[in-house]
């Protein structure tokens, strides 16, 4: 196992090495550091790869090649480096795993919630469009793949509904209602997955997202606070949820019956 303080750095070594590696079963996007460190215990052994500023796990679990990856917070970021995974490692489905908050009153801090549907609560493109769909694609992208429909058909205690993305951390009531407004069974919000969905529905590739709800903005008075205490005292348990989830799903998978 590679440390990450010494991975390697693919920028001198060259991607050449990288284009010829099997074919990846499923690459898991992040968009923080401690989203990432929580995710690494799914992956017994893994060599850190760096891909320019992202850093990359690469791992075999289960039989089935595994690429774990930092995308980095908001759009522009996430679906940089979701092409770049995309180009280099043909992925036959992604997943982003991270926290996001809950507009659905009946979601509370620690739920678990899966993205069956994406869709931008800050985009608005002119008539004949709808909000937040952007002009020449689908007003919202969908969740596809073998991992979407395990989520789905689960015992797991998993929400399965609507995320929103934008480019800021909701802060007021005012918001929360305006979002509510233009997407009724929204559930929660965050910065990453609609546009990771975006990129993936652009080149083929199935995609869902599994994510805690870290905080309740519009319900709590200091929702900063929330998501601070989330991360010092829930988020470990609750990311352990995920990697055991994980787990099992490539466990109980046969790598050679996974196709797109």
């Amino acid at each position: 196992m590679r440390s990450l303080q010494n991975p390697i750095d693919w920028g001198k070594v060259g991607l050449e090495s990288l284009r010829n590696c099997p074919v990846c079963h499923l690459a898991i996007a992040v968009a923080m550091p401690q989203e990432l460190w929580h995710c690494l215990p799914l992956l017994e052994e893994y060599e850190e790869l760096r891909l320019g500023r992202m850093r990359v796990a690469l791992a075999v679990q289960q039989g089935a090649v595994v690429v774990l990856y930092e995308c980095g917070i908001g759009k522009v970021n996430s679906a940089i480096n979701t092409q770049r995974i995309i180009d280099i490692f043909h992925p036959e489905q992604i997943l982003n795993v991270g926290v996001c908050g809950a507009l659905a009153p009946s979601l509370r801090v620690g739920d678990l919630v899966q993205g069956v549907e994406f869709a931008y609560h800050d985009v608005w493109c002119g008539e004949g469009n709808a909000f937040g769909q952007v002009q020449g694609l689908p007003p919202r992208f969908n969740a596809e793949g073998l991992l979407s429909d395990y989520l789905r058909e689960s015992d797991y205690a998993i929400r399965a509904g609507l995320m929103c993305t934008g480019e800021y951390f909701v802060p007021e009531s005012v918001e929360v209602e305006r979002i509510r407004r233009n997407f009724p069974e929204v559930l929660t919000v965050d910065m990453e997955s609609a546009a990771i969905a975006q990129t993936c529905h652009m080149l083929g590739t199935n995609f869902t997202a599994l994510r805690v709800v870290s905080d309740t903005p519009g319900r709590e008075a200091d929702h900063q606070r929330q998501y601070r205490e989330f991360w010092a005292d829930s988020a470990e348990e609750r990311f352990s949820q995920i990697v055991e989830i994980l787990f099992n799903y490539l466990e109980d998978r046969n790598p050679e019956q996974w196709t797109k």
